[in-house]
């Protein structure tokens, strides 16, 4: 129940503040906030750094597939030790996914200046996918969960 409400709770960060951006700020408008750092409202047709931008059916296509695979993974036993970092990473591609779904692009807004403008779901997916990666890295053979569920000792 907890990874659901992580999900629930990123989703809504995310769709909260992109919809406190929308509503005050029009589209290319900046605030800055301190030296190099700005909100500005940037919609994404593509992915990271704009990748396949106007791609937006084939980012909707590859999400869906990606939510199901996670979905479908979910119920893995070997998952229960990497459930915390898939749930960053659901909530993450929801977030994203709705705005394509809803508008055709990704409403983006921390702007770091020298960096591509990013959003909550952004930094949710790079966290979730970092800390993922850095749990399949260090996890030591035995401590995963075989195909009983139980622990190899």
């Amino acid at each position: 129940m907890i990874y659901i409400l992580m999900i629930v709770g990123i989703l809504f960060l995310d769709q909260l503040t992109k919809w406190l951006i929308v509503a005050n700020l029009g589209l290319g408008e900046s605030i800055p906030l301190i030296g190099f750092f700005k909100l500005t409202y940037v919609q994404n047709t593509g992915a990271a750094f704009s990748l396949f931008s106007n791609g937006t059916l084939f980012l909707i296509i590859l999400t869906m597939v990606f939510l199901g695979v996670m979905v479908y993974l979910w119920h893995k036993p070997f998952m229960k030790t990497y459930k915390f970092s898939v749930a960053i990473i659901i909530g993450g591609a929801l977030g994203n996914f709705i705005d394509r779904i809803l508008h055709g692009y990704v409403v983006d807004f921390f702007n770091f200046t020298y960096f591509p403008v990013f959003n909550i779901a952004d930094i949710a997916l790079c966290c979730g996918v970092g800390l993922l990666a850095l749990q399949i890295i260090f996890d030591k053979e035995g401590e995963t969960n075989d195909n009983n569920g139980k622990n190899k000792n």
